[in-house]
């Protein structure tokens, strides 16, 4: 018998996570196993934890990985055949986890669930096509409809295929990434499980056009710097993903030109780091080496990734220029 896992990421939310468990220990078909997976070192956590059952780790590292890394490489490497994610601040319906596993039919495929808001359960927390409400789902299974890890159920032939998310798109974008490293990289089909009801808090969608703190927000880097990851996923070709990225990015010079209020010089300038970041594959970056920078108005991060990225650029040239030399068999 094929054995599931619950992975539920949490940070320092115990009230919430303890309601997620819970409603994990009173399914239909409870989990094999659940483990929780901490953002943040908290020893009242894995106290809990371990007096509920479940297992417990804190990912540790020059750079935390994402709950969700960490969550399903400790699971693939146990063993475990279904991996289920989930957010502390979400919980599934009580018979959401059989009506998952009943709709698997043997052939590979990544299992969604339907989100339906926490606080109004008529309206979804995901849009599904057209439908306004769960009375206008007809249909057992949704085809190509899915949502990136939060509710998702992944079968371990799909990580042996796939791989983990990456770890070093460190805060955004990974959960994206990896969606479509499934689904389109590798033609996984999706499918949503109209009976597998998922409790999910509203979210409200990041906008760009909101003014934001120039010399506070390292936040945006990342957003910047791994939404070509996420580019290269989504497309076929890497010239599509270049171009979708550099639409991305006249957008987002766009977008702080006519909605920004303050440091709309200073903001442009900043794109180019992370941009030149993402196009040279470098991936150093830290939340502090971000927020000092920008402190300091930018100066030699900008300089050290030009110059990252043009001795790139030279290298491929050069490469391309010296001729490949003949091997001759002894």
């Amino acid at each position: 018998m094929e054995k599931v896992i619950a992975v539920v990421v949490t940070a320092n939310r115990l009230p919430l996570l303890s309601r997620c468990v819970a409603a994990l220990k009173n399914q239909s078909r409870t989990p094999d196993a659940i483990l929780i997976v901490s953002n943040e070192r908290n020893n009242d956590t894995a106290q809990w934890a371990s007096s509920n059952d479940s297992f417990y780790i804190f990912p540790t590292g020059d750079k935390d990985p994402q709950g969700f890394v960490a969550g399903i490489e400790w699971a693939y490497k146990k063993g475990y055949s279904w991996i289920w994610c989930m957010e502390d601040s979400s919980y599934p319906k009580e018979d959401a986890l059989e009506k998952m596993l009943e709709a698997d039919s043997g052939r590979l495929c990544l299992y969604n669930s339907v989100q339906l808001n926490i606080s109004d359960r008529k309206k979804f927390g995901q849009q599904i096509n057209n439908c306004g409400t769960m009375d206008a789902i007809t249909a057992r299974l949704i085809h190509g409809i899915g949502y990136p890890l939060n509710g998702i159920m992944i079968h371990r032939n799909i990580i042996e295929r796939v791989g983990i998310p990456q770890q070093k798109l460190f805060l955004s974008g990974y959960e994206a990434e990896y969606y479509y490293r499934i689904t389109r990289k590798n033609n996984i089909p999706v499918c949503t499980v109209a009976g597998n009801i998922y409790y999910h808090p509203s979210v409200t969608a990041p906008t760009y056009k909101q003014d934001w703190n120039y010399k506070t927000d390292w936040k945006m880097y990342f957003c910047v710097r791994n939404r070509l990851c996420v580019s290269k996923a989504k497309y076929t070709t890497k010239l599509a993903a270049w171009f979708n990225y550099c639409g991305f990015l006249l957008a987002m010079a766009a977008a702080v030109l006519v909605y920004q209020k303050t440091d709309k010089l200073k903001k442009i300038r900043f794109l180019f780091w992370p941009a030149l970041d993402a196009f040279a594959n470098n991936f150093y970056a830290t939340p502090q080496l971000i927020a000092e920078q920008l402190k300091n108005n930018l100066t030699n991060p900008f300089r050290d990734s030009a110059m990252h990225f043009i001795r790139g650029i030279v290298a491929v040239i050069a490469s391309l220029l010296t001729p490949q030399r003949k091997t001759v068999d002894a």
